[in-house]
């Protein structure tokens, strides 16, 4: 049975992003540190942290059944700036929000279901390009994951990439799921539709599109 491979997938953008997918795709395969809630019985979690070598490892070892679309939804925040620039904080968000994603995406690659494209939506964020204080090492994870993921469509034709930059939607990351939340704002939900719209009908190959909400 085929699966859609979805990082990140125990975050608020996660759990959105699983609302939305499951009606469209009979087995998921969620990668994410903590249990999403909602799982299906026909959905698989790999529990994996991320944020070290080990953890991509078993991750990706663990991606064997056959993939018909992948969803990189993976990320931490850092709070530096030039001044305060930590190296041990660069490499852990380096490694968690660029080379955990890119080492999905050849998994999921080389597990691609046979005679199909295999669309690819990067959850990324509108900082990169712009000039939002305290996010240098943060829109330096995501500039580095967007472009890693146009270099790696661009060696394989039959794999269409949305690359998504989401506005600030309202929940800081690492919230923990048991303290009271606030309400994400909408472009979650219309992120999580152009996403699913996108891996339900991908264009034809090669494709790479760019989507901002408006």
């Amino acid at each position: 049975m085929t699966a859609l491979l979805v990082s990140g997938a125990s975050g608020t953008l996660g759990q959105i992003l699983l609302a939305h997918l499951e009606p469209a795709f009979p087995r998921i395969i969620a990668v994410s540190r903590s249990r999403p809630a909602g799982l299906r019985p026909s959905d698989t979690f790999i529990s994996a942290d991320l944020s070290t070598h080990g953890g991509i490892a078993d991750a990706c070892s663990a991606v064997s059944t056959p993939i018909t679309g992948v969803v990189l939804a993976t990320g931490i925040d850092s709070r530096r700036s030039l001044t305060d620039l930590a190296d041990s904080d660069f490499d852990t968000c380096m490694r968690t929000n660029c080379l955990s994603q890119l080492r999905l995406l050849a998994a999921a690659a080389t597990h691609r279901a046979a005679a199909s494209p295999l669309p690819v939506a990067v959850i990324s964020s509108d900082v990169v390009g712009g000039s939002t204080t305290a996010t240098l090492v943060y829109a330096a994870s995501k500039a580095a994951l967007e472009d890693g993921a146009r270099h790696a469509v661009a060696d394989d034709e039959a794999m269409p990439l949305l690359l998504m930059r989401l506005p600030d939607i309202g929940v800081p990351m690492g919230t923990p799921r048991d303290t009271p939340r606030p309400e994400p704002a909408p472009a979650a939900r219309d992120a999580a539709e152009c996403a699913t719209a996108f891996l339900t009908t991908p264009p034809p190959t090669p494709a790479v599109r760019m989507w901002h909400h408006a």
